[in-house]
């Protein structure tokens, strides 16, 4: 394993292949792939042969994949580093504590957005010139005017935007111009507007989001190093597996005190079409069983969030994993949260969440892409919500609070999903999405989503820096 740096090709491998066809052996495409970097000779290939079928001709990948596993297994544990004991850790948020059993009625809808306006509106108040804003209702017919709603509606124009918010008295429509905020307004977030009226026509000439204040304090100095991964999908044939335990090698000699896991463990089953095709483990708890022993020699704390894959309901905001399937998580002493979660390591606020609702922002942010949602992640910070727009990509439950405000600001954002590396250092908060350990699925290819592999982001609380390692 290589850490930081890859590797190249191995220039034995053609040398390799080339004995392998003289024996009379033929590697599937899967089976080359797998062994470009793998040092092995013909006479172990030859082994990985099951006994009963010494006269095939084709050695394929998952007799690599199997062979390359067994010779992990053979290699002495490294001796590991001495365990820090007493991290402070404590749990600021879990959504499972506060979620209901919502119908869909209007009532949920209408209280699930009244609690979003109003716990954004007291963020937006602090904002210079909305200090005296009023309801939509009480704005006056004429003159100048300052208001906070919810995005209803929003049409572009050759000019720039026409713009519809409301609040719990009435609505506005105004017109934006064209410009870096009035882009980047989306549907149903929250936002503040000053300007003027004239004419019965309102004019904007300032939109405000509720942002993140400039004065987010720095943490404590702590020797402390937090690893940050996501989208493992085991169980897929597609879940780099060898690539992962060179990883959990790695953290088992000591290198990591928490590892923090926000998504997606598994891949599930039934998520998108003819997945069946594609999944190595067919059954739900015998992937979660796979997780286990994949980090069973990891002896750090570890954090357990759920994505979309995971056992728990797809609609946001998540609940823990159902307990009867995930037992196995519970056997290796993580902490399970749902989606989204806080927690506080030591004085850092970190914010966790898989990530779902980057979908929705990157189809309308400006300068958002799958593979750099950079621009997403940053509006996310901006906006103080994690997935604003409703009725898109990111199903939400309609629940009686909106537990996908940032009402808090966090050290930390920490999100998955997006299957590649992003990140944004915003007025002191470190945000940051992480890649996958799952090469391209059939759906990911169709949706022109290129993963990222093995590179994961470590926090080092002695000096408050993420630092990106590669494992190759």
């Amino acid at each position: 394993m290589h850490i930081k740096e890859g590797r190249g090709l191995d220039q034995r491998w053609p040398v390799l292949v080339e004995e392998l066809l003289r024996r009379g052996y033929v590697l599937t495409p899967g089976a080359l792939d797998l062994l470009k970097d793998r040092k092995l000779s013909v006479d172990e290939l030859i082994a990985s042969i099951p006994k009963d079928e010494e006269n095939k001709v084709f050695i394929t990948e998952d007799e690599i994949h199997h062979l390359l596993l067994r010779e992990r297994q053979k290699k002495k544990p490294r001796q590991k580093k001495k365990r820090k004991k007493g991290i402070d850790m404590r749990i600021r948020l879990n959504p499972g504590d506060l979620i209901t059993s919502c119908e869909g009625t209007v009532e949920n809808f209408h209280n699930l957005f009244l609690d979003r306006l109003e716990k954004l509106r007291r963020i937006l108040l602090k904002r210079n010139g909305l200090t005296d804003s009023r309801r939509i209702s009480d704005v006056k017919k004429e003159g100048n005017f300052s208001t906070i709603g919810i995005v209803r509606d929003k049409r572009e124009t050759s000019k720039g935007y026409v713009i519809e918010i409301e609040d719990e008295t009435g609505s506005l429509t105004f017109f934006a111009p064209k410009g870096r905020d009035s882009s980047r307004v989306v549907l149903d977030e929250v936002i503040g507007v000053s300007g003027t009226i004239r004419g019965r026509r309102a004019y904007a000439e300032r939109i405000y989001f509720p942002e993140i204040p400039r004065t987010n304090s720095k943490p404590k100095e702590k020797d402390l190093r937090i690893a940050f991964i996501s989208d493992i999908h085991a169980g897929s044939k597609q879940f780099k597996e060898i690539l992962f335990m060179d990883f959990v090698n790695w953290i088992s000699e000591g290198s990591i005190d928490v590892l923090i896991m926000t998504g997606d463990l598994v891949d599930g089953i039934g998520v998108y079409p003819n997945q069946e095709d594609e999944l190595r483990i067919k059954g739900i708890r015998e992937q979660y069983e796979k997780i286990k022993e994949l980090l069973s020699s990891v002896d750090c704390e570890i954090i357990a969030i759920p994505g979309n894959h995971d056992a728990t309901r797809p609609m946001e905001p998540q609940p823990a994993f159902q307990e009867e399937i995930v037992e196995p998580l519970s056997d290796l002493g993580a902490v399970i949260l749902g989606n989204p979660s806080w927690v506080e390591i030591h004085g850092v606020k970190i914010l966790l969440y898989h990530g779902r609702g980057l979908d929705d922002l990157i189809t309308v942010i400006p300068e958002a892409t799958h593979e750099d949602p950079t621009q997403a992640v940053l509006e996310v910070l901006r906006k103080r919500h994690l997935a604003p727009i409703y009725g898109g990509k990111t199903p939400i439950a309609p629940e009686s609070k909106d537990l996908l405000v940032i009402d808090e600001v966090p050290h930390v954002l920490h999100m998955g999903h997006v299957h590649v590396n992003s990140y944004v250092e915003y007025r002191g908060v470190k945000a940051f999405t992480s890649g996958t350990w799952q090469e391209q699925t059939s759906f990911q290819r169709a949706m022109g989503i290129k993963p990222v592999l093995g590179e994961v982001p470590i926090l080092d609380l002695s000096d408050f820096r993420i630092r990106r390692i590669k494992i190759a």
